[in-house]
């Protein structure tokens, strides 16, 4: 299993709009071949701040996602909050 954690800074003023995007594409991702788990996090030391916590069943299924159409429709929209790049990690338990 991989699990993904993605850092998102976003505006402050976009951060309510962010929230609603999604609460609105959660489950799309959630059914995506291999997606087992997915919340959103918010930093409780810095209100920009927001994390994705995802976990797939392989890395396969991940890459598979983010090369989807899906991802692709839903990026540019969350890219559109940000105030810098987003980070990513993959990892797996030891």
């Amino acid at each position: 299993m991989i699990t993904r954690i993605v850092r998102l800074p976003l505006t402050e003023e976009k951060c309510s709009e962010f929230e609603i995007l999604f609460s609105t594409i959660k489950q799309k991702i959630l059914d995506s071949e291999g997606c087992l788990h997915l919340e959103l996090l918010k930093d409780i030391s810095s209100s920009g701040d927001y994390f994705t916590y995802s976990i797939w069943r392989n890395q396969s299924d991940l890459e598979k996602y983010i090369s989807s159409d899906l991802f692709a429709e839903i990026w540019p929209q969350a890219k559109a909050c940000f105030r810098g790049r987003a980070e990513a990690w993959s990892l797996q338990k030891v």
